[in-house]
């Protein structure tokens, strides 16, 4: 059985300095993969870059990606549907797509 995050990256290391600038208001030196595993998979498919898609991608599983992308309010329509597109989840099973996001995604989206 496949671990939610691979076993090249221990939950407890901080996590590697060039995915900062995208926790741009939190203690980034704190943070952990232990207990914000969702929150840093919906900031990265949000805002990553190529490099910062490249460490999630080797973190997390699919799956594990997937089921965040399947019940995140936080991911805009239009990230929520490119990650749906990349990993083949259909629209109907995304929350996103049936459960209004409480936060303004303005800049990426015409909602």
């Amino acid at each position: 059985m496949k671990n939610e995050t691979e076993r090249s990256y221990a939950m407890s290391e901080p996590l590697p300095a060039f995915l900062a600038p995208f926790f741009w208001e939190i203690d980034f030196a704190r943070l952990r993969l232990a207990g914000r595993e969702r929150y840093i998979i919906e900031r990265l498919l949000e805002y990553g870059d190529d490099r910062a898609i490249r460490w999630l991608k080797t973190t997390f599983s699919p799956e594990a990606i997937g089921r965040v992308v399947r019940r995140s309010r936080c991911l805009s329509r239009n990230t929520a549907n490119l990650w749906g597109l990349v990993l083949n989840i259909p629209r109907e099973e995304m929350a996103c797509f049936s459960t209004p996001s409480i936060l303004p995604h303005r800049s990426f989206s015409s909602d």
